[in-house]
């Protein structure tokens, strides 16, 4: 007797529809679709309105950017480009990534955007990558998705961030408020989102400051695993630590048991003195 054949859910793909969200980001984003292809470079297939496919041919220099990328994002002077790249990560991952990618291309980085953000980052490319998970994790949210990926790409920043030192992975705070606010985000328009996104980068980011505060409090575990040992040595940390980010950082890869309730987080977060005591 043969055996039944699975089911189709049972044999899920290692890849995301990349064309169809292409397609949706470009519907939802018309400010940007005159100058943006969408690019998989394993198969090389370009989505895109037809001017920015003229574009993209026109240019010698788009041409030659798309070349040399492997993954990311392309700006030139008059096309840009999202190049989709999916490794061996679950396929939900790999669409949160591709928005994240695209929110670079997508919130405005005008004067007053970079003046908005002035008060909470020396460095535009810490704002843009809070601002990118911001805007994926909504996009998650309102295509139907809960907090589950979201909480996992919160601990998995907050992971990357311990390991290397780098502000620019400070994104779990933001990710953190998107989860618990999810049934408000899902009620927001298209043109709405990239307003949330900024009010709650600015809210729920670190200063400068307290960003290198927090560099300086976690460098014993820089570049080592979170085992036993670590997470051991984070909790010491974060129990002795006077800034109020630093116990919900250790939050978010810690059991509660580890820790006692963080003190709340100034709402005012985007003042630019340091609220670290």
């Amino acid at each position: 007797m043969s055996q039944p054949e699975k089911r189709p859910e049972q044999q899920p793909s290692a890849r995301p529809d990349f064309k169809a969200a292409a397609k949706a980001i470009l519907r939802d984003h018309p400010e940007i679709a005159g100058r943006t292809l969408f690019i998989d470079p394993a198969t090389h297939e370009k989505t895109g309105s037809l001017r920015a496919h003229a574009r993209g041919f026109l240019s010698g220099a788009f041409r030659k950017a798309v070349k040399k990328a492997g993954a990311g994002i392309i700006r030139t002077k008059h096309v840009d480009a999202v190049l989709f790249a999916a490794g061996n990560e679950p396929p939900d991952e790999a669409l949160f990534r591709l928005h994240h990618d695209a929110a670079r291309l997508i919130v405005p980085r005008g004067k007053n955007v970079d003046k908005f953000f002035g008060a909470l980052f020396d460095i535009p490319y810490a704002a843009e990558n809070a601002a990118a998970d911001a805007y994926a994790a909504i996009r998650h949210l309102r295509s139907g998705g809960n907090g589950d990926l979201i909480g996992r790409i919160r601990q998995k920043r907050a992971a990357e961030f311990l390991h290397t030192g780098a502000p620019e992975h400070l994104t779990s705070f933001a990710l953190d408020k998107i989860i618990f606010g999810g049934k408000a985000f899902t009620a927001l328009k298209n043109e709405e989102v990239v307003e949330a996104v900024q009010k709650i980068v600015a809210a729920h980011t670190p200063s400068r400051a307290d960003s290198d505060a927090l560099v300086q409090e976690f460098a014993p575990l820089k570049g080592k695993p979170l085992d036993e040992a670590g997470l051991k040595l984070l909790a010491e940390i974060a129990q002795a630590s006077k800034n109020p980010w630093a116990k919900e950082l250790a939050g978010f890869l810690l059991p509660k048991a580890a820790l006692p309730t963080p003190q709340p987080i100034a709402a005012a977060a985007h003042d630019p003195k340091s609220k670290t005591p």
